[in-house]
């Protein structure tokens, strides 16, 4: 009985961990190796990396916004089975996700996604496109605002000469 009442409580303290965990990891993991397909992520370390960059030219508030992403990953598919993708996506999406935005245009369609964990201070940002031009799935995965996500587009590499 104590066995059984230890491992209840073992379940129960990982439980927030499990339920925080990044919902459409199985997608990246299922496509990020296939041919065709460009995958990219950025762990944490990348992301105080990036960070420290945006405090030392005084960017303070990207600065908070790289501090609470823990991930970002990006999955491009050039050539494959776009359909079977976006199908398995929408599998996940669907029941756990809510709608932000969808915009559709020149045969492409662009859906944005948020997920906030109940037991966790963690949010989940998916933005999925596809049509004839390209399929592309990007999730962003920490604590942050979504009205700051906008800003991450203000990251641009720079030329070096």
């Amino acid at each position: 009985m104590k066995r059984i009442l230890y491992l209840l409580a073992a379940l129960l303290v990982m439980l927030p961990c499990v339920a925080g965990a990044q919902v459409m990891q199985d997608v990246f993991d299922r496509y990020s190796t296939d041919k065709g397909c460009t995958y990219v992520q950025l762990e944490s370390r990348m992301m105080r990396m990036m960070r420290d960059r945006a405090t030392e030219k005084g960017d303070t508030k990207l600065a908070e916004l790289l501090a609470g992403i823990r991930s970002i990953q990006i999955l491009v598919m050039n050539e494959g089975d776009a359909e079977r993708l976006r199908l398995d996506a929408d599998e996940l999406l669907a029941p756990r996700f809510k709608p932000v935005s969808t915009i559709a245009e020149q045969g492409q369609t662009t859906c944005c996604y948020i997920r906030r964990s109940t037991l966790t201070d963690r949010s989940e940002f998916v933005l999925f496109t596809c049509g004839e031009r390209e399929t592309v799935l990007l999730d962003i995965y920490g604590h942050f605002d979504l009205n700051d996500v906008t800003r991450l587009a203000s990251i641009r590499p720079q030329n070096r000469r």
